[in-house]
């Protein structure tokens, strides 16, 4: 709900100061939808998951002082702040007041100061501490809080305006209230400990709504009679938190935690660092192809219950060399970038994989790490199936991390325990941390430096410039990454040595007539009769085979190499295979006679139809294996007895779409200041939607009889802002309610919606969970939630 304070001092803004805050709770400013009016800013900066961000943006001190503002009451004047914080500095205390102003958390005008509504305590307790006296005495009848103050003798009262601030006078005397505990007896002690150190409140059946003289056990009785302990919501009693905050002593404070030293650091050659990156980085690259070519001639098992199974992701670090926690890195990046898909029960590569690996280098590595730097998780540091794991806090983590370091400039950190320190008190709601997590934390922020070294991002403890490109949104330099190699060394051993990452084409090239055998700084093929075979299979001659790899060698072609191709070129073809069944023909009879009494082709089953034609009883395909693992070099040939060229296609997916990886907080753009000032001039400047809201008010009054004054206004809201809410409603259909089996408690439907409009007696809303506009019955709703 709005808070008419939040309304007012929006009003009272600057045009600069304004501006601040829209870039802070950038947020409330959607594109497609940005506010009209202060009226609708209100109501946006009021949302629980508007408040939520701007909480998870504040560092530890200022958190502090938010409790402290709470524990005041939630508002009062500014020069009862300071003595709340004990030892806080005086400029760190004005700078988190300063920051809760600029984010519209903390209101103040003149000498007095409150909290915007959501950010109140309310009824709620704070530090353990229950809520404050003149509270809990507003909710007793006259007759109970004149009672108590002539008990305390505090003089005549003449209702329970008056009563109330005479006991609540009382209370607040912190030496008073100390004197009167030191009276206790002892078995009042432990009960005044409890309520003090660990919970202020605990449920008396023996409070009711009426109230009696008699007030529970001797030991709460002892307390009740003195104004220490007082009747509270729900047949509870709760410890005042005046009478709280008097028995914790005199030197008692609200805990700030201060702003840490800065990390530890020392200079360090950008050369240097740049250096270790691109290595780094352009094994990261290699990586990613490697596992999209796995993943394309053997696909990577999905299970059943969802992930990649433990085993799987085993086997492919066997394959590529790697440990099993970066192949989970890996994975993820290929499937977020769209590389790889699931396809059924498997994780294939996507048809615009093979585009991928054509482009630049700088390009493709540019694709990986922005996949990175908005991936909802940390997957090396998972343990279990992958891809069952996200948390928009992980992202959190990773860019403060990176942008912190970033901050340092070219220098390395000494220890990064000093940096978890300070990002557990930049952000610790964002981060997750509670008191007595820290540890959980630095290892959180080891598991995400360690993804950052393997892709480049961090290189000697120190960021690199894919770093800074990260923070800034910009694409990685051209020619950052060591060129791509166009040329190998062909050996006389038949390998070829790529030095650093080789071109697309190179690749190909290779791929298509040696066998790979290693990837990593350097990639090493080596060159087979099988694979020189296959080249020739795939529409090569010799001739062209030779003269394409002359122009990727970086020397003169070997002489065992141009003897391997020739040779294999000579005997290819010497073998014609139909499907008839199928026949076998050679130029050389000798060849089919040899094939029909080898010991190793009995599947054949070869008969001689002809001294240069064999017919065999198994197909063509099954015929050409077998021929070519004894050794032999047959072709395939088609109806017409042409022969067929054999190019294996690579498994790809049907679709191009990545696995799905949902966003938890969607992105907002950031508006430039020049945009911001212009939004905030606006706002100041359009009227008020008071009229708007009091006409929407009075519909809803009229129709929705069963609405309560606070779920009217809510939904008044919600229609100006665009907001979504949670309506629950009953058809007319039903005189009653559903009611729920056992409990005997009525059960609404509900729906997610929202609100467009209000005529006629309806609501006009966009169904959020059916994608379609419907109209509810105002008459019929019974109550609104906001979302």
């Amino acid at each position: 709900m709005t808070s008419f304070a939040l309304l007012t001092w929006l009003r009272q803004l600057e045009v600069p100061e304004l501006a601040l805050l829209l870039g802070l709770r950038a947020d409330v400013l959607p594109e497609r939808d940005p506010p009209r009016s202060l009226d609708q800013l209100a109501v946006r900066l009021c949302h629980p998951r508007s408040v939520q961000l701007a909480l998870a943006d504040l560092d530890a001190t200022c958190l502090g002082v938010l409790t402290g503002l709470r524990l005041l009451g939630d508002q009062g004047q500014l020069t009862e702040i300071a003595p709340v914080f004990g030892d806080l500095p005086a400029a760190e205390l004005a700078r988190a007041l300063d920051t809760l102003r600029q984010y519209g958390i903390l209101l103040s005008e003149g000498s007095h100061w409150e909290l915007a509504e959501p950010f109140r305590a309310g009824d709620s307790p704070v530090l353990g501490l229950g809520v404050p006296a003149a509270r809990l005495l507003a909710g007793l009848t006259g007759p109970q809080v004149i009672g108590l103050a002539d008990r305390l003798r505090l003089g005549p009262a003449l209702d329970k305006a008056d009563a109330v601030a005479l006991v609540a006078e009382h209370l607040g005397d912190a030496e008073r209230i100390r004197a009167v505990a030191r009276q206790a007896p002892a078995e009042v002690e432990e009960l005044l400990e409890f309520l003090v150190h660990s919970a202020p409140d605990f449920p008396s059946p023996q409070i009711g709504e009426a109230m009696t003289a008699v007030w529970g056990e001797p030991d709460q009785r002892w307390l009740m009679e003195r104004g220490l302990l007082l009747p509270a919501p729900g047949y509870r009693v709760q410890m005042p938190r005046e009478v709280g905050i008097a028995l914790r002593g005199p030197g008692f404070s609200v805990p700030v935690r201060p702003r840490p030293p800065e990390p530890t650091v020392i200079p360090i050659s950008q050369s240097v660092v740049d250096g270790a990156a691109s290595v780094a980085a352009s094994a990261a690259l290699h990586a990613v192809t490697r596992l999209v070519e796995l993943s394309g001639s053997r696909p990577l098992t999905w299970r059943r219950s969802g992930g990649l199974g433990v085993r799987e992701l085993r086997r492919v670090a066997k394959a590529l060399d790697c440990a099993e926690s970066a192949i989970r890195l890996w994975a993820a990046l290929a499937a977020r970038t769209g590389l790889l898909t699931r396809e059924g029960d498997q994780l294939v590569p996507t048809a615009g994989s093979d585009t991928w690996r054509g482009l630049p280098a700088d390009f493709r590595l540019g694709t990986l790490l922005n996949s990175w730097w908005t991936m909802p998780a940390t997957p090396s540091a998972e343990e279990g199936p992958a891809f069952l794991h996200e948390d928009n806090a992980e992202t959190a983590l990773r860019t403060d991390l990176v942008s912190s370091l970033s901050d340092l400039g070219w220098r390395a950190f000494v220890d990064l325990d000093e940096v978890a320190s300070y990002l557990g008190w930049r952000r610790p709601v964002a981060h997750r941390l509670v008191h007595g997590a820290e540890s959980v934390l630095l290892h959180r922020v080891r598991q995400v430096a360690r993804e950052a070294e393997l892709l480049g991002v961090l290189a000697r403890d120190c960021t690199s410039t894919l770093a800074r490109c990260l923070v800034e949104g910009s694409d990685p330099p051209a020619g950052w990454l060591p060129g791509e190699a166009g040329t190998a060394r062909l050996g006389a051993d038949l390998t070829a040595v790529v030095v650093g990452l080789p071109s697309g084409e190179l690749t190909a090239l290779l791929d298509g007539a040696a066998e790979l055998e290693s990837r990593d700084t350097a990639s090493v093929w080596r060159f087979s009769w099988a694979s020189v075979r296959r080249a020739l299979d795939g529409g090569q001659t010799a001739e062209s085979l030779l003269d394409r790899l002359r122009a990727v060698s970086a020397g003169d072609l070997p002489q065992p190499l141009e003897y391997l191709v020739t040779d294999v070129a000579r005997r290819h073809g010497e073998l014609l295979v139909s499907t008839v069944g199928c026949c076998v023909s050679a130029r050389d009879p000798a060849v089919l006679a040899e094939l029909a009494a080898h010991s190793e082709l009995r599947e054949l089953d070869g008969r001689l139809l002809a001294p240069t034609v064999l017919a065999c009883s198994t197909d063509a395909a099954r015929t050409l294996e077998l021929l070519r693992a004894n050794g032999y070099a047959p072709v395939a040939t088609d109806e017409t007895g042409a022969i067929a060229v054999e190019r294996p296609e690579p498994l790809r997916a049907a679709r191009a779409a990545p696995v799905p990886q949902e966003e938890l907080v969607p992105g907002v753009e950031p508006r430039s200041p020049a945009e911001l000032v212009a939004l905030a001039e606006e706002l100041l400047a359009a009227p008020g939607e008071g009229a708007e809201l009091d006409r929407l008010l009075a519909a809803i009054r009229e129709s929705a009889e069963q609405l309560s004054e606070a779920d009217s206004r809510a939904l008044a809201q919600a229609v100006l802002a665009g907001t979504t809410v949670q309506v629950e409603f009953a058809r007319e259909t039903f005189r009653r309610p559903w009611w729920t089996h056992g409990t005997g408690e009525p059960r609404w439907r509900r729906r997610l919606v929202r609100p467009l409009e209000v005529a006629d007696g309806l609501l006009h809303a966009q169904d959020v969970e059916r994608g379609e506009r419907t109209q509810l019955a105002l008459a019929e709703l019974v109550r609104v939630i906001v979302s």
